[in-house]
């Protein structure tokens, strides 16, 4: 409900200059992103649990939730410490990431963090864990 109230304050200060502004830049106001929190989202994330694959695929996705475009060159996915090469897919506000490890992973708990911002520079970081146990499911 604060998003809606603020979108609403946005709209009464920036009334004057909001239609240029949004058609040039195909954005909100900079000191409104500012403000914007939960503006950029990356949800979807997997694999997430206990899993047996060792090679499994690691997907994300980034979404601007006010429409706003993803900056794709702000994109980036650390795998247990290292940034591994991830395959963006999309444009606009949304983007799917993707990454194959080359490599079996060892067995046990693995930390995947992901970032990325949409074009006014709004981050979002997420940080989730699997477990790859080749015991799962026997």
């Amino acid at each position: 409900m604060s998003f809606f109230v603020l979108i609403a304050l946005c709209s009464l200060r920036y009334t004057a200059r909001s239609a240029d502004w949004m058609a040039q830049r195909n954005a909100f106001p900079p000191e409104f992103c500012r403000t914007c929190v939960d503006c950029v989202i990356i949800m979807d994330e997997r694999p997430t649990g206990i899993i047996q694959e060792k090679r499994p695929m690691i997907t994300t996705r980034l979404k601007s939730t006010i429409g706003v475009e993803i900056d794709l060159s702000t994109i980036q996915m650390v795998l247990d410490g290292h940034i591994v090469p991830h395959t963006v897919f999309g444009s606009g506000p949304e983007a799917r990431i993707r990454y194959a490890p080359d490599h079996d992973l060892k067995e046990g708990e693995h930390a995947v963090i992901v970032e990325g911002s949409d074009v006014n520079g709004v981050m979002a970081e997420k940080t989730w864990t699997f477990i790859m146990s080749i015991l799962a499911g026997r």
